[in-house]
């Protein structure tokens, strides 16, 4: 699976990989005109924020990308692309892999059709994924490090092509709570900085952890929402953009003040999620990212 690719050259890409693009999941009809009109101005608005660091494109299922097209202006583009229901944005798209100069080189594909649309317009040359790895169950540090959620069937198969085609050389495995998606509860912020949702399981496992380059890791403990099953570390992050998911909750402010704490340098957001973040997960959940 090599096309040329010289192994130890490549590295998974951390979120904080400058962007080239931003793709964004247009909602789904819900059958409630006025909550979809909603969450439709809410996703434009955030398409408009996102616009700032990179171009972004709104990625539509086929019925719905001529009403998409009609709401959003000229500088936002339009992807028509079959999504599956049951998994978000950010767990259908492709692991992007960048080189030694921070700039997109290859990526896995883990199948599917969104994620065959993201590659057709990324012009990236593939990889294909090693059997059971998908976007949400690894993030990576880019430093060799990577917290990840899947059965120990699954990394027993993925860990040595994780190594020689992505630059991984330390897994710390997590608990995701049957969700397959490690990145809505816990997430690497920076090199060695990684944000917890309070009272979670993993915790003490993570405070124990040695990342690849002999680093305890800092944990930013965030809280949890009171008033809906959503995620403060399920950010959107992008080069120096963070994106603060907001829940109307009085928890809100304090998720912000933490994060911006945690990551002086960085430009941090927040902006409305109630609408836009599925069950459990915060804005990370409905944007995927290109490297630059």
């Amino acid at each position: 699976m090599s096309d040329g690719l010289p192994t130890g050259e490549l590295r998974l890409a951390p979120a904080w990989a400058p962007p080239a693009r931003f793709w964004l999941a247009w909602p789904r009809g819900s059958g409630d005109d006025g909550v979809d009109d909603a969450a439709r101005g809410d996703c434009v608005a955030l398409a408009d924020l996102l616009s700032l660091h990179a171009p972004v494109t709104l990625v539509a299922d086929p019925e719905d990308v001529a009403a998409c097209s009609l709401r959003t202006p000229p500088s936002i583009a339009t992807l028509a692309a079959v999504r599956d229901i049951l998994l978000p944005m950010a767990g259908q798209a492709p692991l992007f892999l960048i080189d030694r100069t921070l700039h997109r080189a290859a990526a896995f594909d883990p199948g599917g059709p969104l994620a065959a649309a993201l590659l057709e317009a990324a012009a990236s040359p593939i990889l294909p994924a090693p059997h059971g790895l998908a976007a949400g169950m690894i993030d990576s540090d880019g430093e060799g490090s990577a917290v990840g959620a899947a059965a120990d069937t699954v990394w027993s198969g993925v860990a040595a092509a994780l190594e020689r085609w992505a630059g991984i050389e330390r897994i710390i495995r997590v608990d995701d709570g049957g969700t397959g998606r490690v990145a809505a509860e816990v997430r690497f912020l920076a090199p060695g900085t990684v944000a917890i949702a309070a009272g979670d399981a993993n915790r003490a496992a993570l405070a124990a952890a040695i990342d690849a380059r002999g680093r305890r890791l800092r944990l930013v403990e965030l809280p949890r929402p009171r008033k809906r099953p959503g995620s403060y570390t399920d950010v959107i992050i992008a080069g120096r953009l963070v994106v603060v998911p907001e829940f109307g909750d009085g928890r809100d402010g304090e998720a912000l003040d933490r994060l911006a704490a945690a990551l002086p340098g960085r430009i941090v957001e927040p902006f409305p999620a109630t609408l836009l973040a599925p069950p459990g997960m915060g804005l990370g959940a409905v944007v995927a990212v290109m490297p630059a």
